[in-house]
C-alpha cells in the first residue's frame, strides 16, 4: 500500500525480556515502550490468533515498542487472512521501513544500560488504517525465532533487563542525544564506522540471546575493531593501548589502565584464534569462561560490555566535535604520553557516560 495513503498506523514490537520497575510506561516522543496485555492486544489486532505465538503460553501481560497510536480498532475481519476457516498471515512489509523501527529501539537500550542479558524482540506486528477505515493486519519474527532457537527453559531466559528508578529520565536524555545517529541509512562518512560498530553490536546482541555466545563474541569484536583499528601495523599493541586510555577513567590510575590493556590484549589474541582458524567452538566457549567478567575498577566487564562502553565514549566525541576517526585515534594515541591530551579526551567522552 502507498505510504500517503496511510492515515494511522500502529506497530508493536514483543520485547519479552524487558521491565519497568513500578512503571507501565516509558514515552520517548516519537515511540513509547508500554505494558500491554493480551486482551488489549487483541482489541488492536482482532483478526490474530494469539494461540500460535508461543509468547502467550509463557507471558503474562509483556512489553512492547509501540510506535504509531493506540486507538480503537474496528472489529474488521482481515480482507486477505480467511481461507478454508483458517487465518494465514501474509507476509510482512513493513513499507519501505524494514526491521530498523525494532531494531533501533533495541540498540538504544542495549548501548544504554549494563546488563547481564541484551534486551531483544521476537515477534513484531503492523496493522494500518486508510481513509476508508480498512485495514491489514502483518506480523513478522522481528528478531528471534524463539521456537526453534530459544530453550524456555533456560535461566538467560529468566533474567530481565530493568529500568528504574531515574533510569527512565536518564534514557530519555541519551535518546535525545544519541537517537539519530542509530543505524542510519545512509550515513557519512565520519559516522560509517560507527554504523558498523553498532551493527556488529546489535548483531552480536541478538546472537547471544540465542545462545550462540561463540559467533556474538566475533562480532563483538569485530565492532570493537571497527572503532579502535585502521589499517595500520602492531595492530595488537595499539588496540591495547587505545582501549585503556579511553576506558581508563583517570590517567593517573595506571593499574585500571594496565588492566585495561591487559584484558584487551586478551580479547584481541582470542580474536586472532577464532578468525585464523585456531580454535573450535569448544574451545571458544573455554576461552570465553576466562575472558568473561573481568573485574576492572570496581566493574565487571564482558567482551560486549568493552564495546557498549567504547561505543558510548566515540559517540560522546562525535557529538563533542571530534567527528573523523583519525583525529580521535591520533588524540587517544597522544594521551598516553600527554597528560593535558589525557584531559581533553575525558572530557570530550564525559557527554554520554551515565552512572
Amino acid at each position: 500500500m502507498p505510504k500517503q495513503e496511510i492515515n494511522k498506523y500502529l506497530s508493536l514490537g514483543l520485547i519479552p525480556n524487558f521491565a519497568l520497575i513500578k512503571n507501565n510506561k516509558i514515552d520517548l516522543e516519537d515511540f513509547c515502550i508500554e505494558r500491554i496485555d493480551w486482551v488489549k492486544f487483541n482489541n488492536f489486532f482482532p483478526d490474530i490468533n494469539l494461540n500460535q505465538f508461543i509468547e502467550y503460553e509463557y507471558i503474562d501481560n509483556p512489553y512492547f515498542i509501540v510506535f504509531g497510536e493506540l486507538t480503537d480498532s474496528p472489529k474488521m475481519r482481515f480482507p486477505e487472512g480467511f481461507k478454508d476457516g483458517k487465518i494465514y498471515i501474509p507476509s510482512f512489509e513493513f513499507l519501505d521501513m524494514g526491521l530498523d523501527y525494532f531494531n533501533r529501539v533495541i540498540l538504544l537500550l542495549n548501548i544504554f544500560k549494563r546488563s547481564s542479558v541484551p534486551v531483544f524482540t521476537s515477534v513484531g506486528f503492523f496493522r494500518w488504517t486508510t481513509g476508508d477505515s480498512q485495514y491489514s493486519v502483518k506480523h513478522i519474527s522481528a528478531n528471534i525465532d524463539m521456537k526453534e532457537h530459544i530453550d524456555w527453559g533456560e535461566e538467560c531466559f529468566y533474567q530481565h533487563y530493568c529500568l528504574k528508578g531515574d533510569e527512565f529520565k536518564e534514557l530519555i536524555a541519551f535518546k535525545k542525544n544519541i537517537y539519530k545517529l542509530l543505524l542510519k541509512e545512509n550515513p557519512s562518512q565520519n559516522e560509517k564506522y560507527l554504523q558498523i560498530a553498532m551493527e556488529y553490536f546489535l548483531e552480536g546482541c541478538l546472537k547471544e540471546a540465542n545462545g550462540d555466545d561463540e559467533m556474538a563474541t566475533l562480532d563483538f569484536i569485530i565492532g570493537l575493531e571497527s572503532l579502535y583499528l585502521t589499517d595500520e601495523q602492531e595492530l595488537k599493541y595499539k588496540f591495547a593501548n587505545r582501549v585503556a586510555v579511553l576506558l581508563g577513567n583517570e590517567p593517573e590510575r595506571k593499574d585500571e589502565r594496565r588492566n585495561f590493556q591487559e584484558y584487551a590484549e586478551e580479547v584481541y589474541k582470542l580474536r586472532n584464534k577464532i578468525v585464523h582458524g585456531g580454535l573450535s567452538r569448544k574451545d571458544i566457549r573455554e576461552k570465553l569462561t576466562s575472558t568473561t567478567g573481568k573485574e576492572i575498577g570496581g566493574k565487571v566487564y564482558s567482551i560486549r560490555e568493552l564495546l557498549r562502553i567504547s561505543l558510548i565514549y566515540f559517540l560522546s566525541l562525535h557529538l563533542n566535535g571530534l567527528e573523523k576517526k583519525d583525529v580521535i585515534l591520533k588524540k587517544i594515541d597522544s594521551a598516553l604520553f600527554s597528560k593535558t591530551e589525557g584531559q581533553a579526551i575525558m572530557f570530550s567522552k564525559s557527554r554520554l557516560v551515565l552512572k
